[in-house]
């Protein structure tokens, strides 16, 4: 969710640094207020993108975290894995380094 959403405010952001990059090379006098949304855009593009790749730390930090729980509670049985895990990984789980 969150990554999709800076996704899509980073492609809005950059499709309205283009149209204004257009105006600008079309225009004989490039006006402050110009440089100013131009600016703005540029920041909250790049806000975007840091929001995004913080969610993405997150997400990632907890897919490790469960990954891991997973694996040291599995590590210690010595009868076959439930049914419901599919056996590509019960093959990784069983032969995963500890973090």
């Amino acid at each position: 969710g969150y990554s999709a959403a800076g996704q899509a405010g980073a492609c809005l952001h950059t499709m309205v640094r283009a149209d204004l990059l257009k105006e600008l090379d079309g225009s004989d006098e490039v006006s402050k207020d110009d440089i100013l949304e131009l600016r703005r855009t540029v920041d909250l593009s790049l806000r975007a993108t840091k929001e995004t790749a913080r969610a993405i730390e997150r997400t990632m930090a907890a897919m490790v975290a469960a990954e891991r729980h997973l694996w040291l509670t599995l590590s210690d049985m010595k009868e076959p894995l439930p049914q419901f895990l599919p056996p590509s990984n019960a093959e990784e789980l069983g032969s995963s380094p500890p973090l």
